[in-house]
């Protein structure tokens, strides 16, 4: 399946649910060679395309930092530059990656900053340019993930992606991902309008699928 080839059935704010045929995501994971792991883990909520409690495979967390709020991590480590070899993950598992992400250049420190202290009318001024500076820099951040998971999946290997955008879709299959399944989160209650800026979320699985030159 290819996200740029999927006929426009619905208005463009929101994809149709997609789901490969004979693609069974838990079958598919006991195929794997190589770990399962989280990264920015871990994802309490667990995933809505697959029942974590259910594999015979234990799922390693990571996190950017030692102590995570959310709980217990197995390793450290940046989803953007992973202390892993190339094509040893069997499946790594993202959830809403970037919640409070996009803060790495100056100008965006500076807006956060000043909308946060601004009084009412020059805050609303300033929010807009915020906004959209906070979408650059989640952009960033969410296609470098991506390039790294590619790098270290394993051929026919599995990217987990919740709470993702329609760039997400496009990003993975540029950098050699096949989808596999959309599910489009507009039903789903508990949709956090937060880090995502008012878009709409899909939960995705990816498949990586090296050419013949790359193997």
């Amino acid at each position: 399946m290819n996200f740029a080839e999927m006929p426009p059935k619905i208005n463009k704010e929101a994809l149709e649910n997609y789901h490969e045929a004979n693609f069974n995501v838990e079958e598919k994971l006991k195929e794997l060679k190589g770990p399962l792991i989280e990264a920015a883990g871990p994802t309490i909520r667990g995933y809505e395309l697959i029942n974590v409690n259910n594999l015979d495979k234990k799922i390693f967390i990571s996190n950017l930092h030692d102590s995570s709020r959310r709980g217990k991590i197995d390793f450290r480590g940046d989803i953007r530059k992973f202390p892993i070899k190339d094509n040893s993950v069997g499946a790594l598992f993202v959830s809403a990656l970037g919640g409070s992400q996009g803060d790495s250049s100056e100008e965006f420190k500076r807006l956060r900053i000043k909308v946060m202290s601004d009084k009412r009318d020059a805050r609303k001024k300033e929010f807009k340019k915020f906004i959209e500076l906070n979408k650059i820099e989640f952009r960033k951040l969410v296609d470098e993930a991506i390039r790294e998971a590619f790098r270290v999946i394993e051929d026919k290997g599995l990217l987990i992606w919740q709470d993702g955008v329609k760039e997400d879709i496009v990003s993975a299959e540029n950098m050699g991902f096949v989808t596999k399944v959309i599910q489009n989160n507009l039903d789903r209650r508990t949709i956090k309008k937060s880090h995502q800026f008012l878009d709409n979320t899909y939960d995705l699985i990816f498949e990586k699928v090296l050419s013949e030159a790359e193997k």
